[in-house]
């Protein structure tokens, strides 16, 4: 799939936007919208409808989130008293090496389901820094900066969709581009 297909992706089904949107905007429940995500990068054409089990497996991601971003967390916030920069710029750097860990780990986890596939960490960090996985990656996360910053200056809409359209938009480029 083309950039300019998967920037279209999100629009294409208005009903689904509204309450993609809505559904990113309630804590907890939000947690849809990671097992929403998944289910469009298996069959990437597709925008699928919302279920309770998008939930679980959103939970479950959360979860592997958690464990995947404690160091950086506990890093970083050892930087917020007395702002040593020291400790925010290793934290940044630690949080940003996790991201396509965590990703290659979530999209284990949405393939088959279980919890556990998302914690095998040898193998998350290898198939993350492979050479096919990481380039997809690092192109996903551009576009998802860019539709973020364009959704930001677009007051009242733009922040109501700022939770669908990236999730979309990333999760569509990763699965139509790599094949897990």
């Amino acid at each position: 799939m083309e950039i300019g297909d998967v920037l279209k992706k999100p629009f294409e089904d208005l009903g689904k936007l509204v309450v993609g949107s809505v559904l990113s905007l309630i804590p907890i429940v939000s947690f849809v919208l990671m097992g929403y995500g998944l289910e469009i990068a298996k069959k990437p054409k597709k925008l699928p409808g919302f279920s309770f089990e998008q939930w679980v497996l959103g939970l479950k991601a959360v979860l592997v989130a958690i464990v995947y971003f404690l160091v950086p967390i506990a890093v970083l916030s050892m930087g917020l008293s007395p702002l040593k920069f020291e400790f925010i710029a290793a934290g940044s750097l630690l949080f940003l090496l996790a991201a396509p860990v965590f990703t290659r780990a979530v999209l284990e986890l949405g393939k088959k389901g279980n919890l556990s596939d998302g914690f095998k960490f040898g193998e998350m960090l290898s198939k993350a820094y492979s050479g096919p996985f990481i380039s997809v990656w690092v192109v996903a996360a551009l576009l998802v900066f860019g539709v973020s910053l364009v959704l930001s200056l677009i007051p009242v809409v733009g922040w109501f969709l700022s939770g669908y359209v990236p999730t979309v938009v990333f999760w569509a480029y990763i699965g139509s581009n790599y094949k897990f």
